[in-house]
């Protein structure tokens, strides 16, 4: 219950789980009010999760994304029936377009929304860093190399209990491609210089500015991941198709770039 009903303490209020909201100088809220005990708790909470981001659907605001526009309506469809899953999701797009918004967006709306979002840029291994891309993703063990002087986790173990998004994801190379398809397959990993195999438990989300069919055509993405992310796949609409969004977006002052 709140005095002060905004899309941004709904929308905050949706990542904390909450089921129902009631603005206290209307008296509206998104469902009948019924006794905490007359039903579950996880349909209490999917039955009013549902009606509050149809509330926010209509004001244009999902997630932290903004729109109103056809368009962008047929996008919060494809966002919310994976957000509800835990399949792996391949989001595509332009520059610009939002994929790590979009990404966000599908966390919070997920059973994951409280545990860790993690991001990594797959195009960043090619800037020389000093950690080979098996131990950015994997982990390593101490002196597993020359300079690792300390076990350091990968990506994997830091998104556990949550989601991992990879950027770029056909810059990976092909052979971490691989492994981390077996990892998401056996739901285990082997930290680089260790011999025992760590169970893990994240959500994978992908995005690509190539349209991937020409990354696979191209041999920059694996036809066995391609196949894996393509099930459940996101396709954000360039700027200029959404012309309705314009005079909107630039009203709202918390509009994230």
């Amino acid at each position: 219950m709140t005095g002060n009903a905004t899309v941004e303490s709904a929308t905050e209020g949706l990542r904390h789980g909450i089921w129902d909201y009631l603005p206290a100088e209307t008296g509206e809220h998104s469902a009948p009010a019924q006794p905490a005990g007359a039903h579950p708790a996880s349909v209490r909470s999917d039955r009013g999760s549902q009606a509050l981001r149809t509330k926010l659907r209509d004001l244009g605001h999902f997630g932290e994304i903004l729109g109103r526009s056809t368009v962008m309506q047929a996008v919060y469809d494809q966002i919310e029936h994976p957000a509800l899953t835990e399949a792996a999701v391949m989001v595509c797009g332009e520059p610009g377009t939002g994929k790590k918004v979009a990404a966000r967006t599908i966390h919070d709306l997920s059973r994951r929304q409280k545990g860790p979002f993690v991001t990594f840029d797959c195009s960043a291994a090619r800037d020389g860093s000093t950690r080979s891309m098996e131990s950015i993703l994997f982990g390593h063990e101490r002196n597993a190399y020359a300079g690792a002087e300390n076990r350091e986790p990968g990506l994997l173990e830091q998104a556990g209990g949550g989601t991992l998004f990879l950027d770029q994801i056909d810059s990976l190379p092909a052979a971490q491609q691989e492994a981390l398809l077996r990892s998401i397959d056996s739901q285990t990993f082997m930290r680089v210089g260790d011999s025992n195999r760590i169970m893990t438990d994240f959500r994978l989300i992908a995005a690509s500015r190539t349209p991937v069919r020409d990354a696979v055509a191209s041999g920059a993405l694996r036809e066995d991941l391609f196949q894996r992310l393509s099930a459940s796949s996101i396709m954000l609409p360039p700027l200029h198709k959404r012309d309705d969004d314009i005079g909107y977006r630039a009203d709202r002052r918390d509009f994230r770039r």
